[in-house]
């Protein structure tokens, strides 16, 4: 079995031979896998009412968003609030569409070509090109955008359900980027099917490592983000190319971790 502590030292070690590309390529990761923006029912609620005239309800529906508001009736009409807020949800749902767009094109390839570029770095002492971070774009880009696509789509459905299957769920199809960046032409079921057996076993594991960095991100937070950006996200990244070779390994029953288990 692998070594947590094991696994972040080598990351600690990995980010110190190449320091200044791993800041680099953690910010094209924090970038590329940051929160896709949630379409949310939006109740915006106002009310002007005098002794004299009474309110008047205005319904506004604008799928996904539904706003409403309590407009004052009195010979102006109140129209101002309710085309406010249909507008604002117009342009709320052409961002989020966008931004939709954006995360499949762009960001998924993106996070695929950092997470080649930590595995390149680590088989290389430190020595892989920053040319890593858009390898998504040049390989079987097409393949790279379905099955990241993909891999959003299954983990957001499973979510749907409640938070515990969507978290399994994420874990599960955890190493589908480090598989493409190995392997960018195999298809997409593959990838799942082998993200699901190394992770087979490892879910719990996975998640206390993930867990053993919470003191670093609340340090973060209390620098506003600079110790992320110089020094948390760039050794997480590089301790999780690790991690997924550890894993890697013994699943494909080489290593030293792999024979022991075979003892």
């Amino acid at each position: 079995m692998w070594n947590r502590r094991e696994i972040k030292e080598r990351g600690k070690r990995s980010l110190s031979a190449a320091y200044w590309k791993s800041v680099l390529a953690a910010l094209v990761l924090t970038i590329s896998t940051g929160s896709m923006g949630n379409f949310t029912i939006t109740h915006n609620v106002a009310r002007y009412m005098d002794g004299t005239h009474g309110g008047k309800e205005f319904w506004h529906y604008l799928l996904p968003f539904s706003y409403f508001s309590y407009s004052y009736s009195g010979p102006n009409g109140g129209w101002f609030l309710p085309m406010l807020t249909t507008l604002l949800g117009t342009v709320l749902l052409f961002g989020g569409i966008l931004h939709l767009i954006l995360r499949i094109f762009v960001l998924n390839p993106l996070e695929m070509g950092g997470r080649r570029f930590f595995i390149v770095d680590r088989a290389e002492n430190g020595k892989a090109s920053t040319v890593e971070l858009v390898a998504g774009f040049s390989v079987p880009y097409m393949n790279v955008v379905k099955t990241m696509f993909l891999r959003n789509l299954y983990v957001f459905l499973w979510s749907l359900l409640f938070v515990i299957p969507g978290m399994v769920k994420a874990y599960s199809y955890r190493m589908v980027p480090y598989i493409l960046a190995e392997s960018p032409d195999m298809d997409s079921r593959e990838a799942f099917r082998l993200s699901r057996e190394m992770m087979d076993g490892n879910k719990w594991e996975v998640f206390v490592y993930d867990l053993s960095f919470l003191g670093w991100y609340l340090l973060d937070a209390m620098t506003f983000g600079i110790l992320g950006l110089f020094f948390v996200d760039p050794y997480k990244a590089t301790a999780d190319a690790e991690l997924y070779a550890q894993i890697r390994d013994v699943y494909l029953g080489r290593g030293p971790m792999a024979q022991e288990e075979t003892l």
